[in-house]
């Protein structure tokens, strides 16, 4: 995705990221995330990962631990639903391609329908 404003392409910290107002800017680039990534998603994905008691970077690496990939996949159904991002975009996120955004969409989809436990268990991200 190409920047909107060509002024801010230099790479900025998570801890700097934190403490600016971002809100304005439509993109950026942290390092070790893919350029053009925003603020609302970072703030989706530290949701995920504390309501899971996960590590950031432990969901951002390529294991394929139930856990992390449940994760990944909350992360972009809620970049789908809430930010209503084209699966293209919601899979960017993790350098996935949009079939991988589809069916985690779909995955999570499906479990919000069946799985009283997992609906019990992500309910507080969902509804918010």
């Amino acid at each position: 995705i190409p920047p909107r404003n060509a002024a801010i392409r230099k790479p900025i910290s998570h801890k700097a990221a934190g403490k600016m107002n971002l809100s304005r800017v439509s993109y950026y680039c942290i390092p070790g995330l893919p350029f053009g990534i925003r603020p609302e998603i970072l703030e989706i994905e530290e949701k995920v990962c504390n309501h899971l008691q996960l590590e950031k970077n432990k969901v951002r690496s390529p294991t394929t631990k139930r856990e992390y990939v449940e994760a990944r996949q909350i992360v972009i159904y809620l970049a789908k639903t809430k930010l209503k991002w084209t699966f293209e975009q919601a899979g960017a996120i993790y350098g996935k391609d949009h079939a991988t955004a589809m069916y985690a969409v779909r995955t999570i989809k499906g479990l919000l329908e069946t799985n009283k436990s997992f609906r019990d268990k992500v309910s507080g991200l969902i509804e918010n």
